[in-house]
């Protein structure tokens, strides 16, 4: 991901920063290289890990409002179910819009979910784009169906 890179090399300047910019007396400290490479490890590592629970806190909350939009199809399917004619022509090409809308968004959701940290901005964009359109629809099909 664009930014955990970019704290690495941060944390590491300011690790190689601090390592040149201290007492020059001869009895102080020095910092090694190992030493300074350690704490870039940790420093990428511990980035790592708060960017894989930023994702895991994305997915899940994407996965609840799929779970809510997959409720909400469900009830306008149960209105449509009480129309006839023309009307029910129409809901139902409203609901199986809704429904390609989802399985596009739920399908983005399964790509996130097994992308590497490189690809997260992308397919994270895509998810949200796919999730807009779905919740226009949803919109529109509620709408239609109020009237």
């Amino acid at each position: 991901m664009r930014g955990s890179k970019w704290t690495a090399c941060f944390a590491a300047l300011t690790v190689w920063m601090a390592a040149g910019c201290g007492p020059s007396d001869q009895t102080a400290d020095k910092i090694t290289s190992d030493e300074v490479k350690q704490e870039i490890r940790e420093a990428a590592d511990a980035t790592a890990s708060l960017t894989r629970q930023e994702m895991d806190a994305f997915i899940v909350q994407m996965e609840a409002q799929l779970n809510n939009f997959d409720e909400r199809i469900a009830r306008l399917r149960s209105r449509a179910e009480t129309l006839s004619g023309v009307a029910r022509e129409s809901a139902d090409r409203k609901i199986d819009t809704l429904i390609k809308k989802r399985d596009k968004a739920y399908q983005r959701l399964r790509s996130l979910k097994s992308a590497g940290s490189d690809a997260w901005d992308d397919l994270k964009s895509g998810l949200q784009s796919a999730m807009f359109e779905l919740n226009r629809a949803m919109k529109e099909a509620a709408d239609e169906f109020r009237s």
